[in-house]
């Protein structure tokens, strides 16, 4: 009989399914129509072996696995896996996409695009993202390479406090964002969904910044398509149209979204619905609660044009 394994540190799983070494509950199991792969499958011959289900996205599933490879060591592999146009045969594990090639087609280019500009950032400057080691081809679909990172969304973060995050821990949140978009911004690229699910807090405390799924060049990339890809209250208005006039201003709005959601424990209103004067009203009722030199700019990073952004 073969050895029963941990599916989050893929250390050996004694009797029951709780996991003596890193507390795992290995009875948890997620939604059937996410259709993810098989626990410990195994991709790129048998280098990667598939662990858990770290998250799900619109446009891909994120797994722990176990890189063979090099000494065993954990890391986190995505997939390309856009909800609504992809499924998965559960015999095989390989993917179709009905009707929907076109699409599935131009979003399978942008995730190998993210890799590859994720590869470019490894080190130095770049240390608060997260790193890429290789992308490949496999089951009619694309997987990205990357490190593992320990700790806690900044959502959790928050609740963990009650709602919402003191001040000076925000602050150094926020400025700790800054340096890591500057190098981002550096290269040309762009964010694009920079929220508190998509920022990680280390046990030490460092942050690390996630999920480059929707990001892109701020040049044109020469690839076309109506898939838009944001989270409502942290994207500016300019995401909700597919020819908006996107740059830094746009992951501006956004990281002022996601310092307002620290402080107020709240999600701003959405950009869409700020256009009605009663909404955007709302949110500055919302930031009452905020020092007023403080609010003064983060309404100035989240106005709803980008040239009277800073």
């Amino acid at each position: 009989m073969e050895e029963r394994v941990c599916a989050n540190c893929f250390r050996p799983l004694g009797p029951g399914n709780f996991c003596a070494y890193c507390g795992y509950d290995n009875s948890i199991d997620i939604a059937e129509d996410a259709a993810p792969l098989r626990r410990f499958s195994r991709l790129r011959g048998n280098r990667y072996i598939i662990g858990r289900v770290l998250g799900i996205g619109g446009f891909g599933i994120t797994y722990v696995a176990q890189d063979t490879f090099a000494m065993d060591r954990r890391i986190a592999i995505k997939e390309y896996y856009p909800s609504g146009i992809a499924r998965r045969d559960i015999w095989t594990q390989q993917i179709s996409f009905g009707n929907y090639g076109n699409e599935y087609n131009i979003g399978l280019r942008r995730f190998e695009r993210e890799a590859n500009m994720l590869a470019m950032l490894r080190g130095g400057r770049a240390a608060s993202v997260v790193q890429v080691y290789e992308f490949f081809y496999e089951n009619g679909t694309g997987y990205m390479v990357m490190e593992y990172i320990e700790g806690h969304s900044l959502k959790e973060l928050a609740r963990a406090r009650g709602g919402r995050i003191p001040y000076d821990e925000a602050y150094y949140i926020l400025k700790e964002l800054l340096k890591a978009l500057e190098t981002v911004h550096s290269e040309g690229v762009l964010h694009r969904d920079i929220s508190p699910e998509n920022i990680i807090i280390q046990p030490d405390g460092r942050l690390r910044l996630i999920d480059f799924g929707a990001a892109r060049t701020a040049q044109s990339t020469g690839l076309t398509g109506n898939m838009i890809m944001l989270k409502p209250g942290f994207a500016p208005p300019e995401q909700y149209d597919a020819a908006g006039n996107q740059g830094p201003w746009t992951d501006i709005y956004s990281l002022a979204a996601t310092m307002y959601f620290m402080l107020t424990g709240k999600a701003p209103v959405s950009a869409l619905e700020r256009e009605a004067e009663a909404a955007n009203q709302k949110m500055r009722t919302g930031m009452q609660q905020i020092k007023a030199s403080l609010a003064d700019v983060l309404e100035e990073a989240m106005a709803l044009s980008p040239d009277d952004r800073y």
